[in-house]
């Protein structure tokens, strides 16, 4: 029997537990590359016992020139469909040309080849040992069958050794618990509808070896002193996901308090499972002092006022005032920037775009997301800015998280932490294409975002399906609509079919998007049709 213990002083809180059973065989080919891997060109893979990251050899694959398709050496796993699964390796590597050496996995099923995941990081050039994989990869229900691949892509040259490969299975934690009331900062504003707090509450007795029948739960709300101010027990019979509300009294003091959800074994009381949130009851001095907050419908509200941002992804140099003059125009509808240029710059430079901003009543979604993978280096340098600009008016939110998979959530959680230790004022947006990896860092952003692109490879409803997927993170949706040329990324394989979004098309995906629930819309990209040649035409079609 499992006794896990998870405790956390954020506003919802979904946490995965990891099986550590490989997949692969032979994962550091110690006993060579022979079966169960398998290579596309032998002629260029070999065992190697000169160059490894722990045992005695390595995977070692060399392109003197430019092969006709990637080379690599694979190897099946056993997988469930509609399971999530990790992938990794250790990757060295010497003069590697773009695109580089990386891992990827793919899958298949009755009728054949279904796809894969391609997005673990490519390393080039010279390198030392380097660990890179993928989390949360979500095998299709269609998927009977999937492999992990190492290899050298597609127009490379070099040298790359592979060791110590990884193939695992997510496996969900006996308790997951998200708060959906309060629904931002865990706070509890003045005038709340009751319940004032509703917890919604998924167990998985069976993969850990429990019955719904032997589990019991309690929820309660605690003052700083440990005392309880409202308690809720249930017995989880009929259902293994349900919700939870906790009625608060109305004369219970504004301040801080602890929100406990506890899952015990029934016979003997032991602790199995629990998760701790800070909910914080607001008067109305402190509701005062929030300049933009999240009410209980998901919407934005600013300066007192519910607000949509209806936005642009821009890449601007901060001196650049011609581009905010034509986004200003008085015929442009658009309100907000994601500037991704944001931190090229002096603080007294950023702080000059910020005021040429306000200027022009613009607002700012400020791109802190390039701050990730350095550890403290990060914290400090988040801090900074923070701390630097987060009074200006310009500001309404920081951008945290583009497209970061599971590998990264440990540092999303203490960097969404510092974020709110920080800042009250102003909610954390995060994106993702992927939505299995939207639901699991829900609990490291106030707001999320999806960015389906489907003109012209999926179908137009691709923008309501992700939008119907991304409820399941049960937090406000600031969505990214299409309105860049696939074209203008000849890498991507998209691009062989793309072509501008019609006026018409542009249309129809920010009414499904907001049909579909979206609280803000903010387009991708304007960087991408200001450079094209057709950008006169197509800006007046987008405004």
């Amino acid at each position: 029997m499992l006794l896990f213990f998870f405790s956390m002083l954020l506003i919802s809180g979904i946490s995965y537990a990891q099986t550590y059973e490989n997949l692969l065989t032979n994962p550091g080919f110690e006993d060579g590359i022979g079966s169960p891997w398998w290579s596309n060109s032998q002629a260029h893979c070999f065992s190697d016992n000169n160059s490894f990251h722990s045992g005695s050899k390595s995977l070692r694959i060399t392109l003197e020139k430019p092969a006709g398709d990637c080379v690599w050496v694979g190897q099946g796993i056993k997988v469930t469909a509609g399971e999530s699964y990790s992938i990794g390796t250790w990757i060295k590597t010497e003069d590697v040309t773009a695109p580089g050496a990386q891992i990827f996995i793919e899958w298949s099923g009755p009728s054949g080849w279904l796809g894969g995941e391609w997005n673990a990081e490519k390393l080039i050039g010279t390198q030392d040992w380097q660990y890179t994989g993928l989390g949360g990869v979500k095998i299709p229900e269609e998927a009977t069958s999937a492999s992990v691949f190492l290899g050298l892509l597609k127009g490379s040259t070099g040298t790359a050794w592979f060791d110590d490969a990884i193939a695992k299975k997510y496996a969900k934690d006996l308790m997951r618990a998200f708060v959906l009331h309060p629904n931002y900062g865990g706070k509890i504003l003045p005038g709340a509808l009751s319940p004032e707090i509703r917890v919604e509450i998924t167990l998985n007795p069976e993969e850990h070896g429990w019955t719904l029948n032997e589990l019991e739960l309690r929820v309660e709300l605690r003052n700083e002193v440990g005392g309880s101010v409202a308690q809720k027990d249930v017995k989880p019979i009929s259902s293994k996901s349900f919700c939870v509300d906790l009625d608060i009294s109305s004369d219970t003091e504004p301040g801080d308090y602890d929100l406990s959800i506890a899952l015990y074994e029934a016979m003997d009381a032991k602790l199995l499972a629990e998760s701790t949130y800070r909910i914080e009851k607001l008067s109305q001095d402190d509701l005062a002092r929030l300049t933009s907050y999240i009410d209980r419908y998901n919407r934005f509200i600013l300066d007192g006022k519910p607000f949509f941002p209806l936005g642009l992804y821009v890449v601007q140099y901060l001196s650049d005032t011609s581009q905010l003059n034509e986004i200003a125009d008085r015929d442009s509808p658009f309100d907000t920037l994601m500037n991704y240029n944001i931190n090229n710059g002096t603080d007294a430079e950023i702080t000059d775009y910020l005021n040429q901003l306000q200027a022009r009543n613009l607002k700012l979604i400020f791109s802190l997301k390039d701050y990730i993978g350095h550890g403290q280096e990060d914290i400090d340098t988040i801090t900074h800015k923070m701390n630097t600009f987060k009074n200006h008016p310009a500001i309404i939110s920081w951008y945290m998280n583009d497209e970061c998979g599971l590998e990264y959530l440990p540092e999303l959680e203490a960097l969404y932490q510092k974020a709110r230790e920080l800042d009250e004022n102003h909610p954390v947006w995060s994106v993702h294409w992927n939505t299995d990896w939207l639901i699991k860092e829900a609990h490291t952003t106030d707001i999320v975002g999806v960015d389906p692109y489907p003109i012209d490879n999926s179908p137009i409803t691709l923008v309501s399906q992700m939008a119907d997927a991304a409820e399941e993170a049960r937090k406000p949706l600031w969505l990214v609509p299409q309105i860049f040329d696939w074209r203008d990324y000849p890498d991507d394989p998209r691009a062989s079919t793309g072509r501008p979004p019609t006026r018409e098309e542009m249309r129809a995906m920010s009414y499904l998007a907001i049909n579909h629930g979206a609280k803000g819309l903010i387009y991708y990209s304007y960087f991408d049709i200001r450079n094209d040649a057709d950008y006169e035409t197509r800006w007046k079609e987008i405004k």
